[in-house]
């Protein structure tokens, strides 16, 4: 294995890759960059078992081969040496990485038992907008379950419908339901973890270039296909909560408001809140005024915000956190919040086209 290539452009390269190693695995090889040099290029891979990270890079081939070398240390071994081209070749039992003025040895490991992205033999072909998708995955990943133990509502659901792509997270406090127009030749669905998609999310900011987005999907795998860069996930197990039944009905209370005077009000009542420790606010709803306040054993705010309202005046609680996340995801300069009851929580949409719907659990007042 030889080869010489731009140094930025391989650091760059491993920087995505190593999005999906695993720093808490007991499994040697899955604590490695996969390195291939074929005669037309060379390609990365990093995996947790989970995800499979996959770029290529173009390169000034010497010799074929393969190895895998520690992530960490190959990673930063390269990021470390000046810009310029850098030759990297196999000696003995190290890899060698060097430049005029640098050079490093670290040990590698057979490539053999690397898991590797394996093509589809039947797969359904989905193409998304990539600036809708980077959109949709932002506005729902937050409303996932971080716990390990939740199953599926770790994940994001991708349900695509006749003439609709909708994304839905749920966590058993909060949901967030995102909708965007589609036309499609097939339903169908499946869950992806919302960790692995903050990591496709961050590959999606950084890939400039494509406007559409390739998935693949065979049932139990989805293949992102960004630019140059492959993600393979595995889907997860399991029936989806059925989100439609949880959606609220018969609201007594209506708010419009403007969305960045709640984020600022909201973030100034969240800053004693925090202090203490439960982020605790509560609104009350009074004919056309919003009052926020929070009271804790170090003091007391209160912040009034100008509202348009329909229906009941009303006195609820929240954590401000499940507030503010959704807030910071919509663009639209107003909201529409509606209200059910003080136990019934908020549900809140986006004023212009109504794509975006967030439902929150009220936390139970004194």
């Amino acid at each position: 294995m030889n080869f010489s290539c731009n140094q930025q452009q391989l650091s760059k390269i491993l920087n995505t890759v190593s999005k999906a190693v695993s720093i808490r695995t007991t499994t040697p090889i899955l604590k490695g960059i996969y390195i291939s040099v074929n005669k037309d290029n060379v390609t990365f891979c990093g995996s947790d078992g989970n995800i499979i990270i996959e770029e290529k890079l173009d390169a000034y081939i010497k010799e074929e081969g393969s190895v895998v070398v520690s992530a960490n240390l190959f990673k930063e071994t390269v990021r470390r040496f000046s810009s310029g081209n850098i030759n990297i070749y196999k000696e003995d039992n190290k890899i060698v990485i060097k430049n005029e003025k640098s050079e490093h040895k670290i040990g590698w490991l057979p490539a053999d038992e690397f898991p590797l992205i394996e093509e589809m033999k039947e797969k359904e072909i989905l193409n998304f907008d990539k600036e809708i998708l980077k959109d949709m995955i932002a506005k729902t990943k937050f409303a996932a379950s971080t716990d390990e133990l939740k199953g599926i509502m770790r994940g994001v659901l991708f349900e695509i419908k006749k003439d609709s792509f909708n994304m839905i997270a749920i966590d058993g406090y909060k949901m967030a339901i995102v909708k965007e127009p589609m036309n499609n030749l097939k339903e169908l669905s499946f869950v992806i973890e919302a960790n692995i998609l903050n990591e496709i999310l961050n590959i999606l900011k950084d890939n400039s270039l494509d406007k559409e987005i390739n998935v693949d999907f065979d049932g139990k795998r989805a293949i992102f296909q960004i630019g140059s860069t492959k993600v393979s996930t595995r889907i997860l197990e399991g029936k989806f909560i059925d989100y439609e039944r949880i959606l609220p009905r018969n609201n007594e209370s209506k708010i419009i408001i403007n969305r960045r005077e709640l984020v600022d009000a909201t973030e100034r009542a969240s800053i004693l809140a925090r202090e203490g420790n439960n982020n605790l606010i509560k609104l009350c709803i009074d004919e056309n005024l919003l009052t926020i306040t929070t009271r804790t054993d170090m003091g007391y705010v209160k912040e009034e915000v100008d509202i348009e309202k329909k229906g009941e005046n009303l006195e609820i609680g929240f954590d401000s956190k499940l507030i503010l996340d959704p807030l910071k995801v919509i663009d639209d300069e107003n909201i529409v919040i509606e209200f059910r009851g003080p136990l019934d929580g908020a549900f809140i949409t986006s004023c212009e086209n109504g794509n975006y719907s967030y439902l929150v659990l009220p936390v139970r007042l004194k």
